[in-house]
């Protein structure tokens, strides 16, 4: 027979006696709430009524685990005690590194996250290889449920890096990074002008404008904009139309692409004029191109 929670609850063996059913043992089931057996009695058939014949009980940890099993016969006017099962059962526990877990390209002194998924652990301990596993240097220890650490990635180059995390209490439970990763020297970052020096512009007129010279600048591992400032009397432009003192690169991804730049000279006293363009970035030498002319005076013809 079986419950509405589809458990069985009772169940009777019968022999054939020529022509008729012979009753010989039953057994019965007890479910708690949770529908786990707590009883289990067995009985057997004595001519005229049953009797009982013996009997486990069930005790259980409050996830439902067992925790204890008894089994008692019967003497005839009690339940007698034979002997008790206890269990001791251990959570399962389990921890997975997810990140860096192999192919990645991480700078030195760049933030990083390692990340990882567990379960019943309760710190982890996080070191590093750059040696493909052979050795392992120690990070740090953190909490399991975190399930992320911000790492400071070392000055330690190599194409042979691995992470490995393992449960502080069990060394035997770990995990590392499934394949092996790069930490790389971070890109300088880097400004190029095709020249340094423009041809001097000669003698200007106070008040007019040079015919114009150009030149090239590139970037590369920018982490800011190009920032051109030109000296007093030389004014730059990018189309050779509009000119100003001042002009931003913006970089894109770490990079300006090859822009050309104008020069003119306009000299605003009679004077001589020299200095530099300077090419400034966050990180970056400054570029200097060199530059003069001299102011004249406009006299008339």
């Amino acid at each position: 027979t079986y419950n509405s929670n589809n458990k069985l609850i009772d169940g009777l063996y019968q022999s054939w006696d020529i022509s008729v059913w012979k009753n010989e043992s039953r057994f019965t089931y007890v479910y708690n709430a949770n529908n786990d057996p707590i009883e289990y009695l067995y009985q057997t058939w004595d001519v005229t009524v049953w009797k009982n014949d013996s009997k486990y009980t069930f005790l259980y940890f409050s996830n439902n685990n067992n925790t204890e099993e008894t089994y008692q016969s019967w003497d005839g006017t009690t339940w007698v005690n034979q002997y008790k099962y206890l269990y001791t059962y251990v959570p399962e526990t389990s921890i997975v590194l997810t990140s860096p877990n192999g192919g990645e390209n991480w700078p030195v002194g760049a933030s990083r996250n390692i990340t990882w998924t567990s379960s019943n652990i309760a710190n982890i301990k996080l070191q590093y290889s750059t040696n493909n596993g052979t050795n392992w240097i120690n990070i740090t220890n953190v909490s399991a449920s975190a399930g992320s650490y911000s790492w400071t990635v070392p000055n330690a180059i190599s194409s042979n890096c691995k992470v490995m995390i393992s449960d502080v209490s069990n060394a035997l439970l770990f995990d590392e990074s499934d394949a092996i990763f790069s930490i790389v020297a971070v890109p300088t970052p880097t400004i190029v002008t095709s020249v340094t020096s423009l041809t001097n512009f000669g003698n200007v007129v106070v008040g007019q404008n040079s015919a114009s010279q150009n030149y090239t600048v590139t970037g590369s591992s920018l982490s800011a904009d190009i920032v051109l400032t030109a000296p007093s009397g030389f004014q730059i432009s990018l189309d050779n139309s509009s000119f100003t003192n001042s002009i931003t690169l913006t970089q894109s991804g770490g990079n300006v692409p090859t822009t050309t730049i104008y020069v003119r000279f306009s000299p605003s006293s009679v004077q001589s004029y020299s200095g530099n363009i300077t090419h400034t970035s966050t990180g970056a030498s400054t570029k200097n191109i060199a530059i003069s002319g001299v102011g004249e005076v406009n006299y008339p013809s």
